[in-house]
Formats: structure tokens, sequence, C-alpha cells
């Protein structure tokens, strides 16, 4: 843990004035930071060394960016020992956003990003991540937005940051194809960050009978899930906390939406929450608007 421990004390600080390569370069080079230059299959790669870890500094503009004046530089550190939740106490605050899983800690003019397998630092400018999204959600379909999920503690994010709503999707397909991905996900985040997100649980009922009911939560010790239909007794099922625990909950909804007759997301309503943490989930990538 010392590494990424040394690295993100480092870097939390980081605040340039914009986020040009020649910036980032001049600013390392005032702190002590070396760079440099080396051609890896025929691709020029910058790297810089932080807090003795070597990282690479890429220039990451594309057409839409140039075409508004913007440059766009990240800083990407991987092979980190430590694990996500190493991450959350070393930089002494929560991230403002959890998704993914990822953890993401805006500020005004830069968006610290911490993921896994293997741990990735990432810095990237604001407000260009929220121009990203933005595009992302407004073109793309459920496959090419940029979460599944996301979880926010809203005091912690600035006051100038917007982040995008989610995809709604337009047919039962489109939804029933993301569940098993989406309980995968939340069942990996309750294991990887269990003292931020507590217990992901999400409950699913159908707009023409309320009573009617499919209900459940991810652990650390558990994925559990709850069904009601048509005035039946309510059954429950519970399995261990792995990615096959979480594909036997996606398959009860699954065939408990095809019972129901489903044809249209509109036909549903979906309330998610974190049970036991200060984080309440605005988006859920089944493409259902959450009510929180």
């Amino acid at each position: 843990m010392g590494a990424l421990a040394d690295l993100l004390r480092a870097l939390r600080d980081l605040h340039p004035p914009d986020w040009r390569l020649d910036t980032l370069l001049g600013e390392a080079a005032r702190r002590g930071w070396r760079s440099g230059v080396e051609v890896d299959d025929g691709e020029t790669v910058r790297h810089l060394e932080v807090a003795g870890i070597r990282g690479v500094l890429r220039e990451e503009t594309d057409e839409q960016a140039r075409a508004q004046g913007v440059e766009v530089a990240a800083l990407r550190f991987t092979e980190l020992d430590g694990r996500l939740q190493d991450a959350v106490d070393l930089l002494g605050a929560p991230p403002s956003v959890v998704d993914g899983p990822t953890l993401r800690w805006y500020a005004d003019t830069v968006r610290v990003e911490v993921s896994g397998h293997p741990l990735t630092v990432r810095l990237e400018p604001m407000p260009w991540v929220e121009d990203e999204e933005n595009r992302a959600f407004e073109w793309g379909g459920l496959d090419s937005a940029p979460y599944r999920w996301r979880a926010v503690r809203g005091e912690l994010l600035p006051d100038r940051v917007y982040l995008s709503g989610a995809q709604v999707a337009d047919d039962i397909g489109a939804v029933l194809g993301e569940l098993p991905w989406l309980f995968r996900d939340l069942q990996r985040a309750a294991v990887t960050v269990p003292t931020l997100l507590g217990e992901p649980t999400w409950i699913i009922a159908r707009v023409a009978d309320p009573s009617a009911f499919v209900q459940g939560y991810f652990s650390s010790s558990v994925s559990a899930v709850e069904r009601r239909s048509d005035g039946d007794c309510a059954s429950e099922d519970s399995f261990a906390p792995t990615m096959q625990g979480a594909d036997r909950v996606s398959s009860i909804v699954r065939s408990t939406l095809e019972t129901w007759r489903v044809t249209d997301p509109g036909e549903l309503t979906l309330t998610a929450f974190a049970r036991g943490s200060d984080y309440w989930f605005n988006v859920l990538g089944l493409g259902v608007p959450v009510q929180p």
C-alpha cells in the first residue's frame, strides 16, 4: 500500500491552471518530478515519474475538443499495489461519486478517478469530463454510457459540477440484457468498497399493481432476492456474494419480469438506495428512471 499512498499524496493537490501537455510538464518540473519520452510499438509515449511511480502522460484531445479550442491531457498510473478501499482511506475524504465500481473525486478543475484490476489512478480535467459524459448519454445507448450505475454524495460535488442523467431504455429487451452486468457490478462493489456503499438495495415494481415486486440487495456476505406476483406470498432466495450469486439473482428477476408479461420499461418503477450508507443511487443502468 505504500506506493499507492505516496502517489495519492503527491497528486491530490495538483491543480494546474489548465490541462495542456506543456502546462502539466511545467508543473511536474516545478515539483521535481522526472519526465521522459520513449517509442513504444511505433507510438511516442511521454512518461512521468511521481513518488517513484512511473505513469503515462497522454494528449487526449479529440476533434470536438479542438473545435472548442480545448486541449486535454490525462495522467494514468497502473499496476499499483493497494485496493480501492485503501484509496478512500488515503485521500482523506470519501469520493463524490462511486460507479462501475470506480471511485471519483470531483473538484472544480480536476477529476481524480481510481479503478481496479490492476489498480489505476487517472486524472482528467473538468469541465471536459462533463462534456464527454453528456455526449455519451445523449448520443449513445446503454452500451455506450460511461457507467452502468452511479452512487452520489451530492454535498461532496462542487457547485459548478454537473452530472448527466441515465439513458432510458425503449424496450424491455435492453433492460433484461443489462441485468446480469449490472448485478455483477453491484455485487463486486459491495465486496470491494463496503464502507462506502453498505448494501446496494433495489426494488422493481409494476405500475399497474405495486403489490407485485421483485427486490433484493448485495452485501459482502450475501446476494439476496425476494419476489411476489399477483397476490402470492413472497418468496426469498439468497446466494453466496459472488459473480455466480449475482447471476442467480438476475435470472430470478428476469423470469419474474417475463411472468409479469412486461413489454415496456414504462410499466415498471425502480427504487434504489445504498442501505447503511450516505450515498444514493441516481443512475442504475437498467434504463428505467431511479426513484431514490
